[in-house]
């Protein structure tokens, strides 16, 4: 499914009011049908309304689904919310999974960046020699 929406056709999909830790909210879905929806969540009355903040928020499922340490968007993301339902605001949560590589080139160069052991390094154990000690 493709991320990049068509801006000709995107448009408001549906739409339901949504009671948070944080308060109520009016959870808003957009897209195209084509691409994977965009969660837009408005906190207070913001329409017509000057100097509200706006927080764009990227996908990250290792943080916010997994509750990796590797990275701190899940409590950037909890941080954004509490502040944005303190004054009115709207978050929107782009599907752009690690802004915008996507989860598999996300996790290669997760793999990438993680330590790694040559045959020579590893632990041995009593079921395992050195190689050319019989």
């Amino acid at each position: 499914m493709e991320l990049k929406p068509n801006m000709e056709t995107f448009c408001l999909l549906s739409e339901c009011p949504l009671p948070t830790e944080d308060g109520d909210v009016t959870l808003r879905i957009y897209g195209d049908g084509t691409c994977a929806p965009w969660p837009v969540c408005v906190y207070g009355e913001v329409h017509g309304k000057s100097g509200v903040t706006v927080r764009l928020h990227d996908a990250c499922m290792t943080s916010e689904v997994l509750a990796s340490v590797k990275c701190d968007c899940a409590k950037q993301l909890k941080l954004a919310q509490r502040q944005i339902a303190a004054s009115g605001g709207v978050l929107i949560y782009s599907p752009q999974e690690g802004r915008g590589i996507g989860l598999v080139a996300k996790i290669s160069a997760y793999a990438l960046q993680a330590p790694r052991r040559d045959w020579y390094q590893r632990p041995r154990t009593p079921h395992t020699r050195p190689i050319g000690q019989g």
